[in-house]
């Protein structure tokens, strides 16, 4: 532990650690490696050696939004805000029910010293995106389900620091897409004007869904699964974009992209059934699908509305594609 930086992560870790576990412990190593895909901020796998011999795996994530990669400035606001939201995620909602998320060991919140340090329990190297294994998809889809029924009923107390999505919410994508539109190709700029001229009318009944804890952004880059772990497989991870929203969200956010129409329906209706047992609350699959229609073309529309340019042509293409398959499954799904 030869650098500063690297001094300060232990001292910060081992405080954290003595407090959870309620003695003093003491780091004797610390190796960090920096992981090597791209991520939104910069993260860290440590290796952490205590006193007594015990080895003890690390996920550090850097929450400063300066350390945010390039791609990810672009697209996503510098906002501390954000930073600040994951970490009251672990530290508020997640202290008591942790829904398998991974366990917070240590946090450093210094702004006016740049330094904003999150330790967690490194669930592992598998995420959901990597998994061939479609079991895998289906009891994701259950485990948000179950979540999104345990938080339902959540006191403001706990979660009153995140966002709404309201009715200026909604009507704020509707802004940001038609600020794009002029730098879009014609086809391209006809076919996101008869989108925002589909999506406008379903505003206020959007506004209107009841919102809950959501994750905000379920995808399954964002989904690691424990190795060699049952009832503890799924550990939902990056919450800075956790809101207050319709909780059909999730669902379209895990959903969306290379599934086809039966293999939506079997993650759709896992999520459905695993919805009313865990509530007992009665849905109706046809009302079920149709808030997943709506809230599928907001979903799609929004990442338009993030588009940072023409530099940034092969993303909006992406983007421009899930409209388009938003369009042909979610609105022929009932």
């Amino acid at each position: 532990m030869e650098d500063g930086a690297t001094r300060a992560m232990a001292e910060t870790l081992q405080e954290g650690l003595s407090q959870l576990r309620g003695r003093a412990l003491r780091i004797v190593e610390l190796v960090r490696h920096p992981l090597e895909k791209p991520s939104s901020f910069h993260c860290e796998r440590l290796r952490v050696l205590l006193g007594g011999g015990e080895q003890l795996p690390v996920f550090f994530k850097d929450l400063n939004p300066q350390n945010q990669s390039e791609e990810t400035r672009r697209i996503r606001r510098a906002d501390i805000s954000l930073s600040r939201r994951e970490l009251l995620m672990y530290r508020s909602v997640f202290a008591r029910e942790r829904f398998g998320t991974p366990q917070l060991y240590a946090f450093r919140w210094e702004p006016s010293r740049a330094i904003l340090w999150l330790f967690l329990e490194d669930a592992g190297l598998l995420t959901l995106n990597n998994s061939g294994d479609f079991t895998h998809w289906v009891e994701t889809a259950k485990w948000a389900a179950r979540f999104h029924a345990a938080v339902r009923h959540f006191p403001t107390s706990r979660i009153g620091f995140l966002p709404q999505f309201d009715r200026s919410h909604y009507w704020d994508c509707v802004k940001r897409v038609q600020s794009k539109l002029p730098e879009l190709s014609s086809d391209d700029r006809a076919f996101v004007y008869q989108s925002l001229e589909d999506y406008i009318p379903l505003i206020e009944w959007l506004s209107g869904l009841p919102r809950t804890l959501i994750h905000g952004e379920m995808f399954p880059s964002n989904i690691v699964l424990r190795a060699g772990a049952h009832e503890r497989l799924i550990a939902a991870v990056d919450w800075e974009s956790a809101a207050i929203g319709p909780h059909m969200l999730d669902v379209v956010s895990l959903t969306s992209g290379m599934w086809n129409v039966e293999q939506r329906r079997i993650l759709w209706r896992n999520y459905f059934d695993q919805y009313q047992l865990a509530t007992g609350v009665e849905l109706d699959w046809d009302a079920f699908t149709r808030e997943l229609g709506g809230i599928a073309l907001y979903h799609a529309l929004s990442w338009i509305a993030r588009w940072p340019g023409r530099n940034f042509a092969p993303q909006l293409q992406g983007w421009i594609a899930e409209l388009k398959s938003v369009m042909k499954y979610y609105f022929l799904a009932g």
